[in-house]
Parts: structure tokens; C-alpha cells; sequence
């Protein structure tokens, strides 16, 4: 459990420290597709690919804003499209989503609470087509402290595993290594 903690930790921090960094005025000049060619567009898209290059736990990052209908977001910015399995073609988990696609956040809570705090979620849950998922949520500000946008850093139900089967190894390892001197010693 601790180690679920430290992930969702881990996710929060990354948003809330990557938000902090993103300029409320260039994602307000980003609605729909055609966008994806503006400067401000390439600058924060590089920008969120380079801090989930930085961090290996990482999946996912995106920008969010909100629409006009309840517990709905759409896409501002996704980081770059990457064939992360390596298969030479983008599967629909790997392609980068379109400002102004819509999806609906209405059964993330956390998701919906990361407008106006930093926050992640309590347990891993699916979303088709992504991976499962653990994710953190932070609010992008303006000058005037209004949320214009929420960004989201996903962690992978199979990091989080590799993570938890690392542990267990550790501690079979040291369970045996105390036992085998206790035997010595006895």
C-alpha cells in the first residue's frame, strides 16, 4: 500500500509541478486542430514529451480544459505520438489526441477535482483504450488565479506492478538472508 502512496504521490507531484510551468496565455490560443501547428502548441507539446521522457514512470501526459457540459473535458494538448511497444505503427493507446476531442471525465472524480486542486487518484482504473491506469491531476492557472485548464500525468497499472514485484523480490532476498544467518549463528 505504501508503495501504491508513493506512485500516486509521484503522479500528483509531476502535475502539479509541470502545471506550474505552463502558461495560461498560450493555452488559451489552442481550441481545435488546426491549432496544432501554432508555436504555442509545439512549445508545450515538446515540453509535457520531454518531462515524460525525463520520467520513466510516466505514460501519459495531457492538457485538458473544460466544456460547457458537465463532467465533460476536451483535449488542448497530448504529448507527441510515440510507438512505445515498438511495433512500427501507432496503436490508439500511442497517438497523440487533437485539441478540442472530447472525453468524458464524468466517472474520474479525482479527475474532475484536479480544475481546482492537486490531487490522483485513489486506485488504479481502466480507461479504454489506455492501459490501466493511475493518474495525477493539476489545475493550470492564470495571472488572476482562475483555472483555465487541468493537466494530467498517468502512471501504468504496470509500472506500478513491476514496481510491487521488486519489492516483494527485496524482501524475499533479505527474508533469506536473515534466515540463513540466523541458522549460522543458531
Amino acid at each position: 500500500i505504501s508503495v501504491v502512496n508513493e506512485i500516486r504521490y509521484q503522479a500528483v507531484g509531476v502535475a502539479a509541478a509541470t502545471a506550474a510551468s505552463i502558461r495560461a496565455a498560450d493555452i488559451e490560443k489552442i481550441h481545435a486542430q488546426n491549432d496544432m501547428a501554432k508555436p504555442e502548441y509545439r512549445k508545450i507539446q515538446d515540453y509535457i514529451s520531454g518531462i515524460s521522457k525525463f520520467n520513466p514512470d510516466v505514460r501519459y501526459i495531457y492538457i485538458m480544459r473544460k466544456t460547457s457540459d458537465t463532467g465533460q473535458f476536451e483535449y488542448v494538448v497530448d504529448q507527441a505520438a510515440e510507438d512505445e511497444n515498438g511495433d512500427g505503427k501507432l496503436d490508439p493507446d500511442e497517438i497523440a489526441e487533437p485539441p478540442g476531442k472530447l472525453y468524458d471525465a464524468s466517472a474520474f472524480p479525482e479527475m474532475l477535482q484536479g480544475w481546482q486542486q492537486p490531487v490522483a487518484d485513489k486506485q488504479i482504473s481502466p480507461d479504454p483504450p489506455y492501459p490501466d491506469l493511475m493518474s495525477g491531476y493539476a489545475p493550470i492557472k492564470d495571472e488572476g488565479g482562475q483555472t483555465v485548464a487541468m493537466l494530467g500525468v498517468d502512471i501504468t497499472a504496470r509500472t506500478i506492478a513491476g514496481k510491487l514485484k521488486a519489492i516483494r523480490w527485496v524482501t524475499v532476498m533479505v527474508w533469506f538472508a536473515i534466515s540463513t544467518l540466523l541458522s549460522l549463528v543458531l
